[in-house]
């Protein structure tokens, strides 16, 4: 066995691997003598069909899947101890690999290119991100307080109905004579008045149950998803409908926001832990200190991972990562990776990113870690209801998630997150700006765009 490298340049190598006769005839020779031992054919014995009938029906497809084995191997173990990070897996060079004469049992060479991972410099000192802290005012807080009123709101049923009532109803389709169409579309369903368009929305204001409305869909409404919904049918027959239809109103339902009272404070709060107006507007002040906390940290997170990437302007070996993520994925054309290619080598830039300095800053995530975050967040709902775990209930429901892999990374993934949150903060140059709730959310807004 000899693997030779030949680099292209930085980021692209090939390797020739040649593989002799010597390193994998033991190989072939032993899984055919496997196979003989379990093969059953008409007028032989279990287990005693000619090693050369054997070799006849299987030598080819043994001998070319152990060479494939050995020569993959053996580059596994070479990039293995020669310290070589490589993006992907190696990929068969078609051109210069000749065809594999399996007539004859032979030495073979093949060739394999390799798209090589860049390396990382990271001049933290060059790396300024802004963080924000949200004023919360009074015009904040109040609207807070509408939230939980709406959240807590009461169900009722009044005769009239009103701009943001909702109305229970049944559509059924027309004919051109304004009669009822036969075999037409007809469902039972909800409308919210507020997301009927101008002047269609003024035909379901002052109405009562039992009056029917009649009312062009197409034109009532914008969003075909909704529509296609209420109507119960696809999408694509939105698109081509013309017909008027009849709403029947079955029910009218109004949410009434709940007063800012005692009975709020308890359902918001818990009960007994909020009794006046000031203690309530304290507590959501609060609240509102900590969600915004956990936003503008998130804000600093995204915004310190996109300076990194700019900052650190790796280059990808990108022909090599096309033509990986085309051979890896029979349902991936052209058109699709020339669309999504920048998204996704945005975020392999991150992987090679955060993986540098996850080891150079030794962040890591013991699984003693994993355990202690089961632990509290147990420990956090039994006090929900006033009792706590045993030890034993405790260790059963760690068993528990501990077993479930997807669970696991997905508290592995927080807990780092975490860190590397912390790590940031410590070595990301940042300056703190108050910003008003509106100024942040438009903020925001424009980022997305």
């Amino acid at each position: 066995m000899n693997i030779t490298r030949e680099n292209v340049d930085e980021l692209n190598a090939t390797l020739k691997v040649e593989v002799a006769k010597e390193d994998y005839f033991a190989k072939v020779d032993k899984q055919l003598k496997e196979l003989q031992r379990k093969m059953s054919l008409p007028g032989f014995r279990p287990g005693h069909v000619p090693q050369g009938m054997v070799k006849k029906m299987y030598g080819k497809s043994v001998v070319l899947e152990e060479v494939n084995k050995t020569a993959y191997d053996s580059i596994e173990k070479y990039l293995k101890e020669n310290n070589i990070e490589i993006l992907g897996s190696p990929l068969p060079n078609v051109e210069k690999t000749k065809p594999i004469d399996l007539e004859n049992e032979s030495d073979y060479e093949f060739y394999f290119d390799l798209g090589i991972k860049p390396k990382v410099n990271i001049d933290f000192s060059k790396i300024e991100v802004q963080q924000y802290k949200i004023i919360i005012d009074e015009n904040v807080i109040s609207k807070q307080i509408e939230r939980y009123s709406k959240t807590y709101s009461e169900r009722t049923n009044p005769e009239i109905s009103e701009s943001n009532d909702v109305l229970s109803g049944e559509f059924v389709e027309l004919n051109e004579e304004g009669s009822i169409k036969e075999n037409g579309i007809k469902n039972i369903t909800s409308v919210a008045i507020n997301k009927i368009n101008g002047e269609s929305r003024n035909k379901f204001i002052g109405i009562k149950k039992g009056d029917i409305v009649k009312v062009k869909p197409s034109e009532a409404f914008e969003n075909t998803t909704d529509l296609a919904y209420m109507l119960k049918i696809k999408k694509e027959e939105v698109e081509n409908l013309k017909s008027d239809f009849q709403f029947t109103v079955n029910e009218i339902i109004r949410f009434v926001p709940a007063e800012v009272n005692q009975d709020l404070f308890n359902k918001v709060f818990g009960e007994g832990i909020v009794n006046t107006d000031e203690e309530f507007k304290t507590k959501v002040t609060e609240k509102l200190e900590e969600s915004f906390e956990v936003d503008t940290a998130q804000k600093f997170m995204h915004d310190t991972i996109d300076e990194l990437i700019e900052k650190t302007d790796l280059i990808l070996p990108d022909v090599f990562l096309k033509r990986y993520i085309m051979e890896s994925n029979e349902k991936v054309t052209q058109d699709i990776i020339e669309k999504e290619y920048e998204k996704y080598s945005r975020s392999l830039k991150w992987q090679i990113i955060e993986s540098y300095i996850a080891k150079e800053n030794n962040i890591e995530i013991k699984k003693e870690e994993i355990e202690d975050y089961i632990k509290k967040y147990i420990e956090k709902q039994w006090s929900y209801i006033k009792k706590e775990a045993t030890p034993e209930e405790t260790a059963k429901v760690v068993q528990s998630v501990m077993s479930d892999k997807k669970q696991v990374e997905k508290i592995y993934e927080e807990l780092f997150d975490g860190k590397l949150k912390v790590f940031f903060k410590e070595k990301v140059k940042s300056e703190i700006k108050e910003i008003s709730y509106d100024d942040y959310i438009k903020l925001l807004t424009e980022h997305l765009h």
